[in-house]
């Protein structure tokens, strides 16, 4: 895993919600970047439970006409790991 910075992750987390216009989640991730310059903590809290319950960030799924797509999907889990990584 690379060492990125916390504002590194969500950013490419952004760009790939804006690629696949996933506007609620380029929205919710937007807002926390600029939560985190000014309350870390929180910003860190939100970030948390964004992984947790149903429709959360983990059932996030990438698809195009309804197929999975797979490289897209492994890069997505990859950010998915580094961030939980950052947070725990």
């Amino acid at each position: 895993m690379e060492n990125e910075s916390l504002e590194s992750i969500i950013e490419k987390l952004i760009a790939l919600f804006e690629e696949f216009d996933l506007k609620n989640w380029e929205k919710a991730y937007s807002d926390m970047l600029l939560c985190l310059k000014e309350d870390p903590e929180y910003a860190k809290y939100q970030l948390r439970i964004n992984f947790g319950g149903m429709g959360s960030f983990n059932d996030l799924i990438l698809h195009r006409d309804g197929v999975p797509l797979i490289e897209e999907n492994d890069y997505l889990n990859e950010l998915r790991k580094q961030l939980y990584a950052y947070l725990t």
